[in-house]
């Protein structure tokens, strides 16, 4: 039976969890924030462990010290890395081989090899969308959509894994040699080169151009909700011009949605809003905050520092190749941690979410379901069952499910459970950024300085991409975490905080690009800054201020 130990949310709510294995208890588990921010739906949660797996199988070959462990609690993804029992010293050599072999071709092996084969799964992924004819084929079907899934997964994993241990080490490199600054100089130099995300906004400011030369649609696009706005394009003078340019920008990025994990969310394609209003938002922005002016900036700072520091290094030779070939292996990073997500992390969940509707149609048909949402609170399992002659309510045991989530989308969980305190690599740390932070007092919050820089400006708390029109041009942006399709926002916002994430994650590489101040990783910010509240983001020093 299982053991029941109760732990408490931010708020003092109780956070029941059942222990299956009391040994897992003994562990310390963090919670996954930036993948799982909100609790997923179990037909998503089902699925998204299929990445994990992928993840902990290149992890084995390649021979890292550790696996990741995952637990769904009421939703929220919580990890710990456990050891491998099996030869440590053996395991070490084989990662050194893999560093030494794979590390400094990474973004070839990507273009060449990796990326056609991540497009090649998604393809095979819709392709099984349209073999859906019944329930009972669609069942059929589900392997070979986890082995795609895991297949991605372990992509992901060759992709990311060497180049974030590498911007890690040549963050510990650069601060060895130049002390205090040495980070500020490493994130510098590991900036501004292009990517998937930095083509999305662009693609998006350059919609917003179309419009300034479409007085009727500007108009329109001004005084309408986008809703109402796209009933009514097509019968506005330029509506036609502006449809062309939306659906082939849609054709290349609607894929996206605001999340790793969740496949009941909508992608663009199907609700293109956050790309409209991002359209609106730009109309209003100088030449000079565009994305690709921002990306010059950051590029020209790269070149700028590196011109800097060569003197101090160029003296000694082994040190200025080895500086240089660190430097290398850790710039791939900030190309793959935007377009492996394109691929992988966006249009993997995107193809993988076209096949659960084809699945809840054909449940809608045999009159089990009412509607498409229905099925993502639902399991293979269930399905099974009820194909096999179960009688029991697919509808009834979906409501109880979704009552259940939309009780824990209500609550904060609390950052950590388990008896231990949470153990992780360096590198990850810096991903993921700390677990808990030092309380501050005098109205103050902790965090990670993720991009430098000091903004005083009011707080917008925006938890979700819809909410997105919200956010004027030079607020605070304060949300749980970023993901890559949250690149646009960045040419709007004075500064950003969030919840989670270190000097490596998204939003931290994200806000350096843009040239704005950025706090990460400051745990309860979400849950301590009120909307419309006058905050000082210091993202040199890792604080935020709170005022009035």
């Amino acid at each position: 039976m299982a053991k029941m130990t109760v732990y408490k949310c931010p708020d003092g709510t109780d956070f029941p969890v059942a222990w299956e294995d009391s040994e897992d208890e003994k562990h310390g588990w963090f919670w996954d924030q930036m993948h799982t921010p909100l609790p997923v739906t179990p037909l998503s949660a089902v699925l998204w462990r299929d990445i994990g797996n992928g993840f902990n199988h290149t992890s084995d070959v390649v021979g890292l010290p550790t696996f990741g462990v995952r637990l769904n609690i009421h939703g929220f993804g919580y990890i710990r890395q456990e050891p491998y029992g099996d030869n440590q010293a053996l395991r070490e050599r084989m990662r050194a081989r893999d560093a030494e072999e794979r590390g400094p071709h990474l973004l070839s092996l990507w273009r060449e090899r990796y990326e056609p084969e991540c497009r090649a799964l998604t393809r095979s992924i819709r392709a099984m969308a349209s073999d859906v004819t019944s329930l009972e084929a669609g069942l059929e079907l589900f392997p070979q959509v986890h082995a795609a899934r895991r297949r991605l997964g372990q992509i992901h994993m060759l992709a990311m894994g060497l180049t974030t241990e590498a911007s890690s080490r040549f963050i510990d490199l650069c601060r060895e040699r130049f002390g205090a600054e040495g980070e500020l100089i490493a994130t510098d130099l590991m900036g501004g080169f292009p990517n998937r995300s930095l083509d999305s906004a662009n693609g998006l400011w350059g919609l917003s151009e179309v419009v300034k030369e479409l007085p009727a649609v500007e108009g329109l696009m001004r005084s309408e909700n986008t809703g109402v706005f796209l009933e009514r394009l097509d019968g506005t003078e330029g509506g036609a011009r502006f449809r062309e340019r939306l659906t082939a920008y849609l054709d290349e990025f609607g894929h996206r949605n605001e999340s790793f994990s969740e496949l009941s969310f909508p992608t663009w394609a199907e609700e293109p809003k956050f790309p409209l209003l991002m359209v609106r938002r730009y109309l209003d922005q100088p030449p000079e905050s565009s994305p690709s002016e921002m990306h010059r900036r950051t590029e020209r700072r790269r070149e700028e520092r590196l011109a800097a520091i060569a003197p101090a290094l160029s003296g000694d030779d082994e040190a200025w190749r080895k500086f240089q070939h660190e430097m290398r292996m850790a710039q791939q990073r900030t190309v793959l941690i935007e377009d492996h997500n394109f691929y992988i992390d966006q249009q993997g969940p995107a193809a993988s979410r076209r096949f659960c509707l084809a699945i809840a149609d054909r449940l809608i048909e045999k009159g089990l379901v009412d509607d498409r949402d229905t099925a993502f609170y639902l399991t293979e399992q269930d399905m099974e069952r009820v194909v096999a002659g179960d009688s029991a309510s697919l509808r009834s045991l979906a409501a109880a499910r979704r009552a259940e989530r939309e009780r824990w989308l209500r609550v904060l969980p609390p950052a950590s459970i388990g008896e231990a305190e949470v153990s992780m690599p360096p590198f990850m740390q810096r991903f993921f950024g700390p677990v808990a932070n030092e309380p501050m007092g005098d109205g103050a919050i902790r965090g990670v300085g993720g991009s430098p820089g000091v903004v005083r400006a009011t707080a917008r708390l925006i938890l979700g991409l819809d909410d997105i029109d919200r956010l004027a041009p030079g607020e605070v942006l304060v949300t749980y975490a970023t993901a890559p399709p949250w690149t646009p926002a960045f040419a709007i916002a004075g500064a950003v905080v969030t919840d989670v994430g270190g000097t490596l994650s998204h939003c931290a590489v994200v806000a350096r690009e843009y040239g704005i101040p950025a706090v990460v990783g400051a745990r309860l910010a979400t849950a301590t800054i009120r909307d419309g509240q006058l905050i000082t983001v210091d993202g040199t020093n890792g604080v935020v201020r709170l005022e009035g």
